[in-house]
């Protein structure tokens, strides 16, 4: 099944994401911040991470975790 890795600051817009690509019939799952957003990376590879470039009060931007996500 194809799943979706959501990672934003903001929990409205994660529960929006995820309300439209459930109802289109993905699982998605989600993180808050960037160590939130790297361990759920390694737990398990999603098909597809949905980033925000900018994560307020997280130790990494979306740049960051793109280049250790891609590096991996």
């Amino acid at each position: 099944m194809s799943e979706i890795l959501i990672i934003d600051d903001e929990p409205d817009i994660r529960l929006l994401i995820d309300a439209i690509l459930r109802d289109e019939g993905y699982a998605t799952r989600d993180a808050g911040n960037s160590d939130d957003a790297i361990a759920a990376f390694r737990e398990r590879r999603p098909s597809l991470v949905v980033l925000d470039v900018w994560l307020q009060n997280s130790p990494m931007d979306g740049i960051e975790i793109l280049r250790l996500m891609k590096a991996e």
